[in-house]
């Protein structure tokens, strides 16, 4: 007589919750937005009437299609609430910025940024601000926001605040595509303050090759880039110098700050933007990067680390993790300095190459790949195993995001305000008891013209 295993079944691939059809185009990228609530309404002059609710929080996702056009999608109702001709080519890249306000990037070598009209429910068609990029090499723009790292001095700026964090951008340069500018969007005008990257006469192996005597390499195209605060570092003071009006004075670029990047030959490279020197370079095979992701690994760690999850033209992943040379010897430096490689580990081929983007679930124990097959698949990052492979879209996938927005309230009474407001709508249908507003929330864009929206692995059946 067998006797029934007590074993845990294996935990079913995630199904699509939704499938948003409503563009004329490939689906190029995606970005969720938190733009802030509308402003209050003044209370009731007779007592006696019932103050009104609070407006339901605000859930946007931002698309990018292949002719230009950005759309903006109420997640709560499923609709579009707002769409635009953004570019006057394809979108190639979107990023959500502090205050709901988010960057588009455009095949046209366009950046824009674009921000919330008065009325707090619709974006301004017009951007804020532009710059002029390279698109030639498909690599997208990057970006990190960093808090200031004491209260600023001098009178607030004009609106009666004062500026919260610096927004830096990295992106390709307009005439040299393989070298890249970065700007601090923190303040209403742009400030380049530096610029990293291999130029035609001089690559970045040119200086690894006169430290080491090696042959110069090429490095082909910039592919792909991230740009962090690496977790490898002390905390640096970037206030303004004393004397100087807080306004007038551009700040200094972060000393903190990492740009990687991903190049056609294979190779993976870190540079410290505050004076473009190259901080570790490691070629992990001759397929091309196309896409990086950077994750500080959770603490305690020793010593302190950095993860990559980089993802080839191939059929392989590749988690890379970086030490600093001088950690051994005790306090972490307040600058970027020369960093070597712990260990690297590949995945298992699964046969169909290509991998457009990379996504993590904080805290980042589950990826997801979106391949050039048209699948999603889903890996357990602590020794790259594959969970399961989700097969909704039938063309190139080219973008996924996670939500995760840890500010975001998630309780039940804005649960209950959001299904009443959208009950009162007309024509339209609420859908927020099947939406869960937590990390597990996972949009996917296609070729395929549709967007679909994931559930992956809640808590209560995430795998262990």
């Amino acid at each position: 007589m067998s006797v029934p295993s007590t074993a845990a079944a294996p935990v079913p691939p995630p199904t699509p919750l939704f499938t948003l059809r409503g563009t004329q185009a490939s689906v190029t990228c995606l970005a969720f937005l938190s733009p802030p609530p509308p402003p209050a309404t003044p209370a009731p002059a007779s007592p006696a009437s019932p103050p009104s609710p609070p407006p339901p929080p605000t859930r946007w996702l931002a698309a990018g299609d292949a002719r230009g056009r950005v759309q903006v999608w109420d997640v709560q109702t499923c609709r579009v609430v707002q769409s635009w001709p953004a570019h006057e080519q394809a979108v190639l890249a979107l990023i959500a910025l502090p205050g709901g306000a988010f960057a588009s990037q455009g095949r046209d070598h366009a950046i824009h940024r674009w921000a919330l009209a008065d009325g707090r429910r619709r974006y301004d068609e017009q951007p804020v601000e532009s710059l002029l990029t390279s698109s030639l090499t498909f690599c997208r723009m990057a970006a990190a926001v960093v808090p200031p790292s004491r209260p600023p001095r001098g009178p607030p700026r004009a609106g009666g605040r004062h500026v919260a964090e610096h927004v830096y951008l990295a992106y390709p340069n307009v005439q040299e595509e393989n070298r890249v500018d970065v700007a601090d969007w923190g303040r209403r005008r742009r400030v380049v303050r530096t610029r990293v990257g291999p130029d035609p006469e001089a690559s970045m192996a040119a200086a690894a090759a006169a430290a080491t005597g090696r042959s110069e390499r090429r490095e082909g195209a910039l592919l792909s880039m991230a740009l962090i605060v690496s977790p490898l570092t002390a905390s640096a003071e970037t206030a303004p110098p004393v004397g100087h009006d807080h306004e007038a004075a551009p700040p200094p670029t972060d000393a903190r700050l990492l740009l990687l990047c991903g190049y056609e030959s294979g190779a993976v490279a870190g540079w410290r933007v505050s004076d473009g020197t190259c901080v570790f370079r490691h070629v992990l095979g001759p397929d091309p990067i196309t896409a990086l992701l950077p994750r500080p690994a959770p603490p305690p760690t020793s010593p302190p680390s950095l993860k990559l999850e980089i993802g080839t033209a191939s059929d392989l992943l590749y988690h890379v993790a970086l030490v600093d040379v001088a950690t051994s010897d005790g306090e972490p430096p307040a600058l970027v300095g020369p960093m070597r490689v712990a260990h690297v580990r590949a995945s298992e081929r699964w046969g169909a190459p290509g991998t457009a983007q990379l996504a993590s679930r904080p805290p980042g124990r589950l990826l997801v790949a979106a391949g050039w097959d048209g699948r999603l698949r889903l890996w357990k990052t602590a020794r790259y195993q594959l969970l399961g492979v989700l097969p909704g879209h039938t063309a190139h996938v080219n973008d996924v995001v996670f939500w995760s927005d840890p500010s975001f309230p998630t309780d039940s009474a804005v649960d209950g305000a959001v299904a009443a407001t959208t009950a009162t709508l007309p024509g339209t249908t609420p859908v927020r008891s099947r939406i869960p507003w937590d990390s597990s929330l996972m949009a996917s864009a296609s070729q395929d013209m549709t967007i679909r929206l994931w559930s992956i692995y809640p808590t209560t059946t995430a795998p262990r």
